[in-house]
């Protein structure tokens, strides 16, 4: 038995976990999918406690600290390279509202905590053992304070099915064969893949499992160890998840895959009608999952949960500000969900886009134009969950939090931006303005570190990557001379600088 095998309960911990974001934890962002579902929820302008179970490499706790500095941030992860890693960006920017901690669930029960106000866990939910579910669910019942919200995602069923038996595959190949890990990934990986050429039955008589052969074929091996190699893995209906949470004593109140609120993008006329007379909550998200084989979810489980009633839930819609995340001409006009691709409507888009590309502004103020106040609130509120839903707006922080954020996410992002000089690892950086993070690729934050530093924009990125031998790439071959790639540097900088930057300004990630 290896040294790690008791401490890891049967997680993966020879490969390091990716350095994700995961916007959906966040306090804002949350308080706008239940106020949709006219359900209440934390304040998330007033003080609040926030815990997240399983941090991975601390990315989302920091980030969400450092822009919500009237929040304290606990964390927990097992594997003590996270939490080192995790300290060590909370301390690199000077955040002294996050308590990171290298706990297993069950010392974390057993430790001294405020009640909180959140409690979040991005997949843990799917990778964790029977034993830690109920650990986790009794963090939940003694740890969260009344009127508190679990926001847990995890895979789920029906989706899964055709997924689960190609899982079991990969994992015995690998379980059997010895040697590092992402060696015997591969072998399995090809194994797998041969089973597929003889046109092995389960293929022929599952055409699901062909797709998902070749989106598993096409991942990143580090994703494929951690989603699929884990000892313990768990797919399960959502009914399951909402009875072990309800012994926790809390009750389903929404989701936070906010497209799957609109009814036309997910449903035919014919479908929608079999779902809207079912009044059991539970069973109506059951058939739901089915009608769209969900295979994900993103549920948000409330203590004592109470209904809004319309004119609250009015109120606090129209007292959000919503802020664009990405370049005007660069916001999809194209929406997938369960019908397929969906166009968006220019006469509904066209108008919104353009007036939240002038800064954040609250559904009050959108209003007031003309364009679209012919909408009208419903359809206006429509839209404005589908542009947050595929990442193209966020619900802003009120001005006056975003001002007290501006120092903190400034320290972080100067740390990030350094960090990118080093290795390219975190794709984000921090909006004060929003109160989340907003995609940043690692040229990106090259050319907004030179910016700020008043050095020339394509020769000082181009100074960082050939120092570590690295290169661009152009339909992806990689460009070898000098010229070509200071070329390339010149006209991402150009982009950059007339396109992306004045975003960033408005959303307050680069100094204006």
């Amino acid at each position: 038995m290896s040294q790690s095998a008791r401490w890891t309960e049967g997680y993966v911990s020879e490969v390091d976990y990716t350095h994700g974001f995961y916007r959906e934890m966040g306090p804002t962002f949350l308080r706008f999918a239940l106020t949709l579902a006219s359900r209440d929820s934390p304040d998330p302008s007033a003080p609040f406690t926030f815990c997240e179970l399983g941090f991975g490499h601390g990315v989302t706790l920091n980030v969400l600290a450092a822009a919500c500095p009237h929040g304290e941030f606990w964390g927990t992860d097992f594997n003590p390279a996270h939490a080192a890693g995790a300290r060590a960006l909370a301390r690199s920017a000077g955040l002294a509202n996050v308590h990171i901690h290298e706990d297993s669930f069950a010392e974390f029960l057993d430790r001294q905590t405020p009640e909180f106000d959140y409690v979040c866990l991005h997949g843990v939910y799917s990778w964790v053992s029977t034993e830690n579910h109920k650990r986790i669910l009794e963090i939940v019942r003694r740890k969260l304070r009344p009127g508190g919200l679990v926001y847990v995602s995890y895979n789920c069923l029906p989706g899964w099915a055709v997924g689960l038996p190609l899982r079991h595959l990969l994992a015995s190949h690998v379980e059997a064969a010895s040697g590092p890990i992402m060696q015997r990934l591969e072998s399995a990986k090809e194994s797998v893949r041969k089973l597929h050429q003889v046109k092995a039955q389960f293929f022929t008589t599952n055409p699901p499992a062909n797709r998902l052969l070749d989106d598993l074929l096409g991942r990143p091996p580090k994703y494929l160890v951690h989603e699929y190699l884990n000892r313990d893995f768990h797919a399960n209906y959502f009914s399951e998840v909402a009875a072990e949470f309800a012994e926790a004593k809390l009750t389903y109140a929404g989701t936070a895959t906010l497209v799957d609120l609109v009814d036309p993008l997910n449903f035919s006329e014919e479908t929608a009608a079999l779902v809207a007379p079912i009044q059991d909550p539970v069973l109506q998200e059951t058939v739901r999952d089915f009608l769209v084989n969900k295979q994900f979810r993103r549920d948000g489980f409330v203590k004592g949960p109470r209904s809004l009633t319309e004119a609250e839930r009015s109120e606090r819609l129209r007292s959000l500000r919503f802020g664009l995340k990405v370049p005007r001409l660069d916001a999809p006009r194209r929406v997938r969900c369960a019908r397929g691709e969906v166009a968006l409507q220019e006469d509904v888009y066209g108008p919104l886009l353009d007036r939240m590309a002038q800064g954040p502004a609250s559904l009050d103020e959108l209003m007031r134009s003309p364009e679209l106040a012919k909408l009208g609130l419903p359809r206006l509120l429509q839209a404005l969950a589908i542009l947050v839903g595929i990442g193209s707006a966020e619900p802003a922080h009120p001005s006056e939090i975003a001002a007290t954020a501006a120092a903190p996410v400034g320290r972080l992002n100067d740390v990030l931006v350094d960090r990118a000089e080093r290795i390219d690892e975190i794709s984000v950086l921090v909006s004060p303005v929003l109160g989340t993070a907003v995609k940043a690729g690692r040229i990106d934050q090259l050319l907004l570190r030179a910016l700020q530093a008043g050095d020339p924009l394509s020769s000082s990125v181009w100074q960082v990557l050939s120092s570590k031998g690295q290169r661009l790439a152009r339909e992806g071959k990689r460009i070898e001379s000098e010229e070509e790639n200071l070329a390339l540097l010149e006209k991402l900088a150009i982009a950059f600088r007339d396109t992306l930057l004045p975003v960033w300004q408005k959303l307050g990630v680069a100094r204006g």
